[in-house]
């Protein structure tokens, strides 16, 4: 798709969207009957919280009475998604249409901007390592004119005569120090961030490692619902070390 087809696309999208949107707001008869339902709904919700919150199942009476709550629960909770579910799907919808308005921009740019960024990483590496060899190279020039520099100091120390002349050449030897060479690398105004990745290559030494060292179980997450999930499919699955317990939900 080139630039002129996105940027049409983008402002017929940006209309249909608008006209959904002015849309999602729900007129009468809808209107009322969306306002009756909720209404019902907080009124119970005003009283209900004081009745579970006190209720105690003792007896069979009390058992009736949980269970006649349970239901009422269910039905305003019913009565709940009647009424708004139809609302919330097609602001859901709206939602993502709008999300998309904006990934048929944002997704193209981020596209070229990524390849632009990758040619400045692979420039700027280049760079790098050209820097780094003519660094190495400078340094062992300089590595080597400073040790032929101490012997010829030491060649003149040994050659003296005298005690003062031989130390002199001897301490004067040991100040040649060759400098540290940097060699400065461009910058550029792109940001560059470096991190570190990880792959396990050998599943046996890593888990072996955990066992022996209790610093490494915090990189390992135990999947524990789905250990459940195999549980519930098969009664008698078992994994050592792992304890599975039936509850009441």
């Amino acid at each position: 798709m080139n630039t002129t087809e996105t940027q049409q696309n983008a402002i017929e999208e940006f209309e249909i969207v608008c006209n959904e949107t002015a849309a999602l707001v729900p007129v009468d008869p809808d209107r009322e009957a969306i306002v009756r339902a909720l209404a019902s709904v907080v009124k119970r919700l005003e009283v209900l919280p004081t009745t579970v919150y006190g209720l105690e199942v003792t007896d069979e009476t009390s058992l009736r009475k949980a269970e006649y709550i349970m239901e009422e629960i269910s039905d305003l909770s019913k009565l709940t998604e009647d009424a708004l579910s139809e609302q919330v799907s097609k602001a859901f919808q709206t939602h993502r249409r709008w999300t998309g308005l904006k990934g048929l921009l944002l997704n193209p740019l981020g596209v070229l901007k990524t390849n632009v960024k990758r040619k400045v990483i692979f420039h700027q590496e280049t760079v790098i390592k050209a820097a780094d060899a003519q660094r190495r190279k400078l340094q062992a020039e300089a590595d080597e004119k400073a040790r032929r520099e101490r012997e010829a100091l030491e060649k003149k120390a040994a050659e003296a005569k005298r005690p003062e002349t031989q130390e002199k050449h001897r301490e004067a030897a040991e100040l040649v120090a060759a400098p540290i060479i940097n060699v400065e690398v461009p910058k550029t105004s792109v940001r560059i961030n470096y991190r570190w990745t990880a792959e396990v290559k050998n599943f046996s030494d890593f888990f072996k490692a955990i066992s022996d060292d209790s610093q490494h179980q915090g990189f390992v997450k135990v999947e524990l619902s789905k250990l459940a999930r195999a549980k519930s499919a098969n009664d008698r699955f078992e994994v050592p070390g792992i304890v599975f317990r039936k509850v009441a939900v």
